[in-house]
């Protein structure tokens, strides 16, 4: 859905004139980068995951290796550090980093720095697929539209003032859709794609769908004729890359998680170091495939609600998603033009291939985001950072919109870009103020030097601490182990990690915890677990009885019903 149904690979709109294209451009950079430097300067954190990556960073900044301080997802970590299962690039990167500048400065501005890359990525590759005027306008092209919507998209400028894998994952997608489009179907060009999918793939699970697009897009070659069919061999090359980059990762993680097999890479909750613990699906289970189509095409009304702002995609995009209910709404009205397009010679063209790439890419982002439903945690992903790869859908279809020959369709396209780029300002101007406001004290830091005066003599202290606490204090402590526990984690489990794996505190916020399983047999819970007078930072600090006092709830007279109990309002 990026040129006129009628004609589906038009002649390139009339050239955009070079000084005024670098003009557009400059002060569209000037606009976005200058509030990315603001709210990286003023208002950047570290967040849960990029606790999590930092803690890794220093390890390997340290020179240990790819090795973290924190279990999640019931992993069952059987000492700390622990190799981590995590997809390894970024984590790599920002710890080198961290050896030539302070890695908590490295934590914010290398992100800055490949958040701008991705930008200059998304403009080279957005005029080299489509480098002709839009709405006639000189200089304008859908280079600049592709600036314009991924530095306005919220979720990938919040998560790129931090340490999170976002900003080198865009950066090298949107590189790597540049080159894909300008390589000559020679050897060469498909060792050089590898090596981009490669590395994309080693950054994010979720640019699996990348290599597979390419995968499909080859069948496009091998019907375009001799010249679509000079890309299967290195197309072929590039694959085969790939694959021996995830066959390395996953071999290098093999040996330290169980049931270990190439689903692991996709999947990094649930690889497992040990089966100590019951495994913890995270995604909603159906009955069948009816139930599953049902509450997928469920999710599509909550993405495009419009009343639900906070969990649809509006959160993100604002209003650049509608260009794809816009688009679609369009397209049958044009239904009846298709019969006159010659399709054949539109897939013999030279541009088939890529753009059979890229709108591939498109889809399987969109599929990656509708696709998995999560049980508890956050539901859907509409409204977070895993949707920023969505920008690509809703990119080509706004691509068509703005080209359509009618004007209805124009208009639209209009309507959607000068509304998205009012809601974008509206939201950064809270975001300015939001950061400019006095945090007050960080009670992380009361918290963090507790745990570190409470470790052993041997300098080491392993926790059981609830999520999403434990990655926002990993880094900020050295010696200490924390097992991630859940909602739904069962008693039984919670006293595995004492029993089993070495937890010596039990600690969680008595504020957060109803609902929580473990605590759905309270008599249960005192039984096993005895209270401490201790409450940093507003924790509750609990220890283990002797290990012979059952995790279940059977009687137990050493422990009694008055052996310390709950706070409440639990």
């Amino acid at each position: 859905m990026t040129t006129p149904p009628d004609n589906p690979h038009p002649a390139a709109p009339p050239a955009t004139d070079r000084r005024i294209e670098l003009a557009v451009l400059a002060v569209l950079l000037v606009c976005l980068v200058g509030a990315q430097v603001g709210l990286t300067a003023w208002g950047a954190e570290i967040g849960v995951d990029g606790g999590y990556y930092t803690d890794v960073a220093m390890h390997v900044r340290d020179g240990d290796g790819l090795v973290s301080d924190v279990s999640l997802y019931h992993a069952g970590f059987p000492r700390f550090p622990y190799p981590s299962p995590i997809y390894p690039l970024w984590p790599w990167l920002y710890g080198m980093a961290g050896r030539l500048w302070p890695i908590l400065s490295v934590a914010h501005w290398l992100p800055f720095v490949l958040w701008v890359l991705s930008l200059l990525g998304a403009f080279l590759f957005g005029r080299s697929l489509l480098p002709g005027r839009l709405l006639g306008l000189r200089g304008v092209h859908a280079g600049h539209l592709a600036v314009l919507m991924l530095g306005t998209q919220r979720e990938y400028s919040r998560f790129s003032t931090r340490p999170y894998t976002e900003a080198l994952a865009f950066c090298l997608l949107t590189w790597t859709l540049w080159r894909a489009g300008r390589l000559p179907p020679r050897l060469r060009s498909g060792v050089e794609l590898g090596l981009w999918l490669s590395l994309l793939c080693l950054t994010r699970s979720q640019m699996f769908i990348v290599p597979v697009a390419l995968a499909l897009s080859l069948g496009v070659a091998a019907l375009s004729g001799p010249e679509g069919r000079r890309w299967l061999l290195p197309g072929g090359v590039a694959l085969s890359i790939v694959a021996g980059a995830l066959a390395i990762w996953w071999a290098s993680i093999r040996d330290t998680v169980v049931d270990a097999s190439p689903l692991t890479l996709l999947r990094f909750d649930q690889a497992r170091a040990t089966d100590v613990l019951s495994p913890l699906d995270i995604i909603k289970d159906t009955s069948g495939p009816w139930e599953f189509i049902v509450d997928r095409l469920g999710g599509v009304l909550l993405a495009w609600s419009l009343t639900d702002w906070d969990h649809s995609y509006a959160r993100g995009f604002f209003s650049w998603h509608w260009a794809l209910p816009a688009a679609a709404i369009v397209a049958l009205w044009s239904l009846p033009r298709l019969r006159a397009v010659d399709w054949r010679a539109a897939l013999r063209s030279p541009r088939a291939l890529p753009w059979s790439f890229v709108i591939l890419v498109a889809l399987g982002g969109l599929a990656s985001v509708h696709l998995p439903h999560k049980d508890g945690f956050d539901d859907w992903y509409f409204r977070r950072r895993h949707a920023v790869i969505c920008f690509l859908a809703f990119f080509l279809c706004l691509l068509y919109l703005l080209r359509q020959p009618r004007t209805p369709g124009r208009l639209a396209g209009v309507a959607i870009v000068v509304s998205a780029i009012g809601f974008s300002v509206e939201s950064l101007y809270w975001r300015f103020d939001h950061a400019l406001q006095d945090p007050g004290p960080d009670p992380d830091v009361e918290l963090a030097q507790w745990l570190g005066e409470h470790r052993g003599d041997d300098g080491q202290l392993v926790v059981a601490l609830n999520a999403f606490k434990p990655p926002e204090l990993a880094w900020r402590t050295t010696g200490v182990g924390y097992h991630w526990f859940y909602e739904r984690t069962a008693l039984v489990d919670l006293c595995r990690m004492f029993d089993v794996l070495g937890a010596e505190l039990l600690v969680f916020n008595p504020r957060a915890t109803r609902g929580w399983v473990f605590l759905d047999d309270r008599k249960a819970f005192r039984r096993a677990f005895r209270p401490s007078t201790d409450r940093p930072a507003g924790y509750a600090v609990y220890t283990r009885r002797a290990p012979s006092v059952p995790c279940d709830t059977s009687p137990d007279p050493a422990a009694g019903d008055g052996a310390g109990g709950v706070d409440e309002g639990q």
